[in-house]
């Protein structure tokens, strides 16, 4: 069954404190998983692990409490969430559940505001001209779209959000950049949890800040979307093409970890974002080596694979 908007919204502003870019909306929404399973991926990838680097338990919460409500944690709350996360008695997706059915007052207010917003932000760049925010969103305009709905707490704030948001999405539509929207699956014996997806830009095999990446989830899926900015751009030997990497991971079903790196070509002109039309790109390690299948879509620009 197919989740809401609302229900993935409120994952994507717990935990990355911004609107969903339209390409995860559509696949997490559509992806066959539960809610606590999605919420444990968002929890697994680089966006959260960036953001939460170097926090312990209690700075996650009192980030979590600011993301949902605006405000700060009151010291009882944060004592009582986090000790329970340094027990292990909890993950903080279950936190984050608790913490929305428990608003009341102004902080059931703070969250309906922000996912008012958040609608209104994801139909303007549906419903908007510039297609490549449609695929995604780089790392300065997830930026921006988080301090834009920072800001949204209340009926007032979200009036002056929605005054804003036509400058602050041309200024994104602006920066020019290539469409990467990806999704598939990684397997050796097992599904390769945790491996690490991402676009190679500079060509150093080093997943690194800007460059759009991905972590798959415990069955070993992942959703990789966003456009590359105009640095990274320029660094590529052919602006149509980017090359993706895949590496990293434990298998599954055997416990053992993935020494192997899967590299391919992606034609970022093919494919733009086009409702729930992803290009999909499957990686399986093997004995006799790492191949590459893509599901029934045909592929344009992907040459033979290389396997290093």
């Amino acid at each position: 069954m197919a989740h809401s908007t609302n229900d993935i919204q409120k994952l994507y502003l717990a935990y990355f404190s911004r609107p969903a870019d339209l390409a995860g909306l559509d696949y997490w929404q559509h992806s066959g998983v539960t809610l606590a399973e999605i919420a444990a991926s968002f929890s697994q990838s680089s966006e959260y692990t960036q953001r939460f680097a170097g926090m312990d338990n209690s700075g996650v919460v009192r980030q979590v409490y600011y993301n949902l409500f605006a405000r700060d944690g009151e010291p009882a709350g944060v004592a009582y969430w986090s000790g329970l996360l340094d027990k292990g008695a909890i993950q903080i997706g279950s936190v984050v559940t608790s913490m929305l059915e428990g608003a009341q007052g102004r902080d059931k207010v703070a969250v309906a505001s922000k996912l008012d917003a958040m609608s209104q932000f994801c139909d303007a760049v549906a419903n908007g001209a510039d297609v490549s925010l449609r695929a995604g969103l780089m790392p300065a305009d997830l930026a921006t779209a988080r301090a834009w709905l920072g800001n949204v707490s209340d009926a007032a704030s979200l009036a002056n959000a929605q005054v804003a948001m036509p400058s602050m999405l041309k200024a994104m539509g602006a920066v020019p950049g290539a469409n990467v929207v990806l999704s598939g699956h990684v397997r050796a014996i097992g599904a390769i949890a945790g491996a690490t997806v991402f676009v190679d830009t500079n060509h150093n095999g080093i997943p690194e800040q800007g460059e759009a990446s991905a972590v798959t989830d415990l069955n070993g899926f992942y959703l990789l979307s966003g456009r590359i900015g105009p640095a990274a751009y320029q660094q590529t030997v052919d602006p149509l093409h980017v090359d993706v990497l895949v590496q990293g991971g434990v298998d599954a079903q055997t416990g053992l970890a993935n020494k192997d790196i899967f590299t391919w070509s992606y034609d970022t002109t093919s494919y733009p974002y086009m409702g729930a039309q992803f290009k999909e790109a499957h990686v399986d390690f093997g004995p006799q080596g790492a191949h590459f299948h893509d599901a029934g879509i045909a592929l344009t620009g992907i040459p033979a694979t290389t396997f290093e």
